[in-house]
C-alpha cells in the first residue's frame, strides 16, 4: 500500500476507523505537479486500486450541480426529471440509451444533474482546475483526488439512477467523444432525508472507509503557465471537447 502519511507529511487516523481529515498539498510548479502525481499514478492498477481526480477553479464542496442552487431554484425531484426529459427530447443521440447513459451524456453537456465528473488523468483534472476565470481570485485552484479499491466499492443497481439512496463511483462505457478524451468517471449522489446533498466522499458511510481523499492546491499566479504547459502536451479545449 502506498504510504500516504509520508507522502503528505501528515498524521491521519486509521482509515478503517475514521475517514480522517482531507490531506492537502500546495503545488508550486508544473514540474512538482508532474512529480507528485507520478507518485500517485503508481497506485493505478495495483491491487485493483485506482486514483481519480477532479479539477475545480474554485474550492467548492463536492456537491453536484443540481444540488448547489438555493431558494426558488433549489432542488426538486420534478425539476431534475424535467431537465433530463428536456435534454433527451432535444438530443440527436440514440433514443435506446438507458437512464444512466442519458444522465452521463447530459452531465457532459452542462445539464444540471446529480453527477460529478472525475477523470483517471491528473493532467485533464489540472486543465479543468486552471481553465476559466474565478469568482474569488484570492483562493487557489483545486485538484481533488481519491484512491479507491475497485473490489470494495458497494454493489449498486444503476437501472434507476434517480432513485439511488447511496453515493456510488462508476465508469460507464463511453457513449460520447468527450467521455473518451476526458477519461471520464463519475460519482452519483443522492438527496438525503435532511434535505441535504451527499458531499462526495465525505458523508457516505458505505464508501468512506474504502477511500482516501486528498487535495492539491495551485496558486492563481501559476494558472497561465500551467495552461501553456498542458497545451504543449496536447491537453486543451480542442482535445478535451473534440465535438
Amino acid at each position: 500500500m502506498f504510504d500516504f502519511d509520508n507522502y503528505f507529511g501528515i498524521n491521519r487516523p486509521n482509515l478503517d476507523l475514521d475517514f480522517g481529515p482531507v490531506d492537502t498539498k500546495e503545488i508550486v510548479s508544473f514540474n512538482e505537479y508532474i512529480q507528485e502525481t507520478s507518485k500517485l499514478r503508481n497506485l493505478n492498477n495495483k491491487d485493483n486500486q485506482k486514483i481519480l481526480y477532479r479539477g475545480q477553479k474554485e474550492d467548492w464542496p463536492l456537491i453536484p450541480t443540481i444540488g448547489r442552487d438555493k431558494g426558488s431554484n433549489a432542488y426538486s425531484e420534478v425539476k431534475e426529471k424535467n431537465e433530463l426529459k428536456k435534454f433527451i427530447q432535444e438530443s440527436d443521440s440514440n433514443p435506446k440509451y438507458n437512464d444512466l447513459e442519458w444522465l452521463t451524456l447530459a452531465q457532459h453537456y452542462h445539464v444540471p444533474t446529480r453527477l460529478l465528473d472525475w477523470t483517471e488523468d491528473s493532467f485533464v483534472a489540472l486543465w479543468f482546475a486552471c481553465n476559466g476565470k474565478k469568482i474569488n481570485n484570492d483562493s487557489s485552484r483545486i485538484v481533488w483526488g481519491f484512491l479507491i479499491n475497485l473490489n470494495e466499492l458497494p454493489d449498486i443497481n444503476f437501472e434507476k439512477p434517480l432513485e439511488l439512496k447511496k453515493m456510488a463511483v462508476f465508469k460507464h462505457n463511453p457513449i460520447d467523444k468527450r467521455m473518451i478524451s476526458q477519461n471520464a468517471w463519475f460519482t452519483v449522489h443522492y438527496f438525503d432525508d435532511d434535505f441535504k446533498w451527499c458531499d462526495a466522499l465525505e458523508n457516505e458511510k458505505q464508501v468512506k472507509k474504502k477511500l482516501f481523499k486528498f487535495k492539491l492546491t495551485i496558486s492563481e499566479t501559476l494558472r497561465n503557465e500551467f495552461l501553456k504547459e498542458l497545451d504543449k502536451m496536447g491537453i486543451n479545449s480542442f482535445s478535451l471537447f473534440p465535438d
